[in-house]
């Protein structure tokens, strides 16, 4: 039995389509990020599970249980669904402990006794008293994580929870919540537009847009084996590369990758950043434009000494050991594991 299950959800602003026949499973205890750019429908498919839009078609479960379908709809507050909102929304005029039970059906000690069980869990024993004005922007994100939990979901959903907290902080913070979330067992799904996060929070990662879901998989799997272009191209900085296919090979100017199951002929080869290799050797070779350093790595980039039409620039990411000076001649070559194989376009 699934947690959380969209059958066929479709949903539209006007003539705006947000949702096409939206498909998707979450199992219990398992954390699925739901990643897209602006409008590719990842909110509205949260605010349905939540019970805050109801979908035109299509249906959901939660726990086995359908909660919207045609002529059905069961409220928000009874669907076992807790919801962690972008901005927090905690309570000013109430302190820790009134923001953690504000949802629950419990009074005296009992409701006590489990808001001390959830400030434990997240951290923040002791703090029952102080109020929202009183933390820091992390400890708020652990009240708000534990008011969501207070009633015991079997669903929690997360709207960009991380997206108002400053970089290093983020890390932190995230880091802690997917420690606690797998303590706790909850099937979560989490909605963000940064392909990092996804990555490093999620089991599963359902990339969407235009209102689907292109690909559902493992975050190794959408790293290594993306599905197409457009996945291949959402996580950072890429190059397009020309090629020509023949018995199974890409043939590029920088040397030839596996392309088994592609008919021969052009072909788009797309390679990571990460997966350009800089080296001193012969072969083909560029000019470092400029390299700079980002944080634990470098980015350089370079301008092919000479190469086919549609390559005059490209991006390589290398370790800050690796990284070569402005103006150096360096040679390139392709990362297999980095480098994607699609049918040419345009």
């Amino acid at each position: 039995m699934t947690a959380l299950s969209f059958v066929a959800v479709r949903h539209a602003f006007g003539r705006t389509q947000v949702l096409r026949d939206f498909t998707l499973s979450i199992e219990p205890g398992a954390i699925v990020a739901l990643l897209g750019a602006s409008g590719s429908g990842k909110t509205t498919a949260l605010r349905i599970a939540a019970g805050l839009e109801i979908p035109q078609a299509g249906e959901i479960r939660v726990g086995g249980k359908r909660v919207t379908a045609p002529g059905l709809f069961i409220a928000p507050e009874s669907r076992d669904v807790g919801l962690l909102f972008q901005d927090l929304a905690l309570f000013p005029h109430l302190d820790v402990e009134g923001n953690v039970g504000f949802g629950l059906k419990l009074s005296g000690a009992a409701r006590r006794n489990r808001v001390g069980e959830l400030l434990a869990l997240v951290g923040l024993a002791g703090m029952a008293r102080l109020y929202p004005h009183q933390l820091s922007g992390g400890q708020q994100q652990r009240v708000a994580l534990a008011r969501a939990l207070a009633p015991g979901p079997g669903v929690l959903l997360l709207d960009e929870p991380f997206s108002s907290l400053d970089v290093v902080l983020r890390q932190q913070v995230r880091s802690e919540m997917v420690g606690l979330l797998k303590a706790v067992g909850t099937a979560v799904l989490f909605v963000t537009h940064d392909p990092e996060e996804a990555l490093y929070v999620a089991d599963r990662v359902a990339v969407m847009a235009q209102g689907a879901i292109v690909q559902e998989a493992t975050p190794d799997n959408i790293w290594f084996r993306p599905a197409n272009r457009f996945v291949a191209e959402f996580f950072g900085d890429t190059n397009f590369i020309p090629a020509t296919v023949t018995a199974g090979r890409a043939a590029t100017s920088l040397g030839s990758v596996e392309a088994q199951g592609h008919p021969d002929g052009p072909a788009d080869v797309i390679v990571r950043a990460a997966g350009l290799r800089l080296g001193h050797g012969e072969g083909f070779q560029a000019v470092v434009r400029s390299s700079r350093i980002l944080g634990p790595a470098a980015q350089v980039e370079l301008v092919p000494r000479a190469a086919p039409d549609g390559m005059s620039r490209l991006i390589a990411r290398t370790s800050i050991s690796e990284k070569p000076e402005t103006g150096a001649i360096v040679s390139l070559t392709l990362d297999p594991r980095m480098t994607f194989v699609f049918p040419r376009t345009g």
